[in-house]
């Protein structure tokens, strides 16, 4: 009922448990951000739902406060001094700036399964420091953008009547079908480049969004032949140093 303009029938609510096949929410909200219908009008397919930036982000938010209901029962059970406490004792303890940080950090492990927050990103680190540990500094650092305004595929996918000429305003029309077609990209990318051209040791990037709402990826690769280049940036490095050091007397 949040959504009237959504949902004017009343109909395909992900949240009613009424489906003769249960089916849970995430899996509801994703198949209404694939529904489509085409406009008579302009013979343009509209996803209404995966338009609507309110839409989304509720159902974001519903998806981690669940997400974050069951890290906390499951934080509370094995942390029974902490679930002994009233609210006020909470209060008293977070005035403590020490004992505060201490109950933040054992909170934040329990975190790590909700997407964006400190806990998740603490544990993306984790593992990534292990892999420099592991398998030695990484050989390159890369960047790929979106050049959304100059991809004919992209504006097919966009758009189905040829004369549709903003470009611009069908890409904010349909994120959902930018970030899917820039991961495909970024996927091929990975699996033809850098894996078997560059037969790289291992890789790992993260996907970021500029202020216009469109993705880029930075990244960086371990090369299984780099030896060479790892001996040449520790000399790099090494004059780096001395020359400030001169500097600094």
């Amino acid at each position: 009922m949040a959504f009237p303009y959504l949902f004017p029938d009343g109909l395909g609510d992900p949240t009613v448990k009424t489906r003769d096949v249960n089916v849970n929410f995430s899996d509801g909200v994703l198949h209404l951000l694939k529904f489509a219908e085409k406009e008579s009008e302009t013979n343009e397919y509209v996803y209404r739902f995966a338009a609507d930036s309110r839409f989304v982000f509720a159902c974001l938010n519903m998806i981690q406060r669940h997400k974050l209901l069951t890290t906390t029962n499951v934080f509370l059970e094995r942390n029974q001094d902490e679930s002994k406490l009233t609210f006020d004792e909470v209060k008293d303890k977070m005035k403590d700036k020490e004992q505060m940080l201490k109950i933040m950090k054992r909170m934040s492990a329990y975190s790590k399964s909700i997407r964006g927050s400190a806990g998740f990103w603490y544990n993306i680190r984790k593992n990534v420091d292990a892999l420099f540990e592991q398998k030695g500094c990484p050989t390159l650092f890369f960047t790929l953008s979106f050049a959304d305004s100059h991809l004919p595929d992209l504006k097919r996918l966009v758009s189905t009547n040829p004369g549709v000429s903003n470009h611009f305003i069908q890409t904010l029309k349909n994120p959902h079908l930018v970030d899917w077609y820039f991961l495909e990209r970024v996927e091929k990318y990975v699996k033809y480049w850098i894996q078997n051209i560059l037969n790289a040791d291992w890789y790992w990037f993260r996907v970021e969004y500029q202020h216009r709402g469109f993705p880029h990826v930075h990244g960086f690769i371990k090369m299984s032949n780099d030896v060479f280049i790892q001996e040449l940036a520790k000399t790099g490095l090494k004059g780096r140093l001395a020359k400030k050091s001169q500097r600094n007397r």
